[in-house]
């Protein structure tokens, strides 16, 4: 038998049929840390054999989801590589050699059975509630025989499959598997068009390509054993297998779009979560590290992860977990960097932009430090990018004057009290320089938290002496706290007016009641 390269190698292998599922997502951070680990190469083999299902555009979805969250593979179509083509379809002259080798050698078989005959077998099984399989009716036919009538009739090449042998294989997850072979169909392995099934080309590209460990999921175990004939009949030695465990919902159902959305762009685009939360969140999916982290660098991965703490129950796709670590990693950001990330998520051509986000991009060269402020402020209340484009909108909009009415019938406020504390904060801030406010977000907020603390009347309570004034700022009876709102609002052109403004505004309504 061939000998494997000792060397690490190991791949995804997507179709181009749609969206990349996020199951794809933690299959190839998977397999990229196996290889990363192991200071070999991971590989990204596109699967496009089956032309009927391709949907334009896929590929270059498939390079975004995994470059979103910091994964280059070291080899494919976009990056190059000494075992290209990576395109299957750019390969159907070996699958084409292959399968005559496997049908010279006995290992496989033409196949005539018209779709007519195959649908009445499989009506037949499930009537007599038998499992759906090939009933190698055309296996019994003369090799010669079969061979002639190839030259002119239309046909398909099957996996000769051995009777009642136990195949045996150990996963690096599941541990040591057995199947027998009586439960393994005569997998079709050359369709009619001339294009290879998965099931062929897979363990072609895999050998040829030197993959060393093959890291897929859990559902393809019942594949395996006919990928294990198929090295078994070309003489290679086998990878290591490693089936992932599946993703469930929290109810434990299949993960399905209508508990959570699959699909790797919606959160990316849609909601703009964080890239370092989503690439955390999916490692979680089946993988325990010694020692757990609040936030992982993709070096830390790289170190850590080892197939031997991947657990075999399956994984649970919590989306409150998912939105928890978002925050965290937020919050964590470098302002300058959440900024500029903001902007790149707006730019996006397939963002449909709001009224809010549209004059947020006219700000970013004018007043940058605004910019800032504002995410600095909403993003400790925020898990997504949509979130807070959301919380900014509060900075543009103005008061409506319903809200403002509401003043006067809050039962939090005693009228007089509230009269007075508007009166204080209001002379204020008509008495502050905004200009020589700190440039930092956190120490302008400690700066104006002292400054109005100092100014507070010694009969007023806090609540009488804070509460009226944030709901004239903010239009709001519960809001963010006041001196967050106005950290930012005093940065804008004319926010000092503004202000005083509302708070006049305010006093009036509260004299008239």
């Amino acid at each position: 038998m061939e000998k494997l390269d000792k060397t690490i190698r190991t791949r995804i292998a997507p179709s181009p049929t749609g969206d990349p599922h996020v199951g794809t997502l933690r299959t190839a951070l998977f397999n990229y840390f196996v290889a990363k680990q192991g200071g070999g190469n991971f590989a990204l083999r596109v699967e496009d054999t089956d032309k009927t299902r391709e949907v334009p555009g896929s590929l270059e979805k498939i390079y975004e989801s995994l470059e979103w969250i910091g994964v280059f593979p070291d080899e494919g179509m976009k990056y190059g590589g000494d075992f290209g083509p990576y395109l299957q379809s750019k390969r159907l002259d070996l699958y084409q050699r292959y399968a005559n080798d496997l049908l010279e050698k006995g290992y496989a078989y033409y196949c005539f059975c018209t779709p007519q005959r195959l649908t009445n077998l499989r009506e037949e099984q499930e009537k007599n509630h038998l499992p759906p399989r090939y009933d190698s009716h055309c296996l019994k036919l003369d090799k010669d025989e079969a061979a002639s009538r190839a030259k002119n009739e239309q046909y398909v090449i099957r996996l000769k499959v051995p009777e009642d042998e136990v195949i045996k294989f150990n996963d690096a997850i599941k541990g040591e598997i057995e199947i027998n072979s009586n439960e393994v169909d005569d997998q079709v392995l050359m369709k009619s068009d001339g294009y290879p099934t998965y099931h062929l080309a897979v363990v072609i590209d895999d050998h040829l390509m030197k993959i060393s460990h093959v890291i897929r999921g859990e559902e393809w175990i019942s594949s395996t054993p006919k990928h294990i004939l198929l090295y078994r009949y070309f003489g290679w030695d086998l990878p290591v297998f490693a089936h992932l465990p599946l993703i469930l919902n929290t109810d434990r159902s299949k993960l399905a779009k209508r508990h959570n959305n699959t699909s790797v762009l919606y959160y990316k685009v849609e909601q703009g979560y964080h890239p370092g939360a989503m690439c955390h969140f999916m490692m979680f999916m089946g993988w325990t590290p010694k020692e757990v982290k609040e936030c992982y660098m993709l070096s830390d991965f790289a170190k850590d992860f080892s197939l031997d703490r991947v657990g075999a129950s399956p994984a649970i796709f919590d989306i409150a977990k998912l939105n928890s670590l978002s925050h965290l990693y937020f919050v964590s950001e470098d302002i300058e960097k959440l900024t500029q990330d903001f902007i790149d998520w707006i730019s996006d051509s397939r963002h449909k932009k709001s009224n809010v986000e549209k004059e947020f991009m006219k700000l970013k060269n004018e007043t940058p430090q605004l910019c800032k402020a504002m995410l600095e402020v909403v993003r400790s209340r925020c898990n997504t990018l949509l979130e807070m484009s959301v919380g900014i909108e509060k900075f543009f909009n103005l008061i409506p004057k319903l809200v403002l009415d509401d003043l006067t019938l809050d039962t939090k406020i005693n009228i007089a009290n509230a009269i007075h504390s508007i009166e204080v904060i209001n002379s204020a801030i008509a008495k502050m320089d905004v200009t020589r406010l700190p440039e930092n977000s956190a120490a302008r907020i400690s700066w104006l938290t002292d400054y109005f603390r100092s100014k507070q009347p010694a009969h007023l309570s806090g609540r009488d002496y804070l509460h009226p004034t944030r709901v004239a700022i903010t239009g709001e009876r519960v809001s963010m706290n006041m001196f967050e709102y106005l950290s930012v609002f005093l940065l804008k052109k004319d926010g000092k007016k503004e202000i005083i403004s509302r708070l006049s505004d305010a006093k009036k309504l509260l004299e008239n009641n």
